[in-house]
């Protein structure tokens, strides 16, 4: 799958690890988290569309509702409060990484 950004300070997160916002900088020192999320974007590269995501249940990929209708979501970490919120294109080929957000059920 197609993995883009909307946002440079994410791209710059989730690719090299490293972080100009207190949030990122925050979760850089959580090693769990780290290796958590870089597990995640390996899936996502290796799979050709979002559909592939439902054969990895820890990842609880949903279609979101509510004032997040038409984004979607992986957890970050089977047990995390954490997930990707992302939109889908092109049938499901490519994703455009939006946040990283703490999961509302989860606090």
């Amino acid at each position: 799958m197609v993995i883009d950004y909307a946002d440079d300070d994410l791209r710059l997160f989730v690719e090299t690890e490293r972080a100009q916002k207190s949030f990122y900088k925050k979760l850089r020192s959580n090693a769990k988290f780290m290796r958590d999320l870089s597990n995640v974007v390996s899936i996502l590269r290796q799979v050709v569309n979002v559909e592939k995501l439902l054969n990895y249940g820890g990842l609880h990929y949903e279609k979101l509702k509510y004032e997040l209708s038409g984004y979607s979501s992986v957890r970050i970490g089977s047990s995390s409060k954490y997930r990707l919120i992302f939109s889908e294109h092109e049938g499901g080929i490519k994703i455009i990484i939006i946040e990283i957000s703490e999961h509302y059920g989860d606090k």
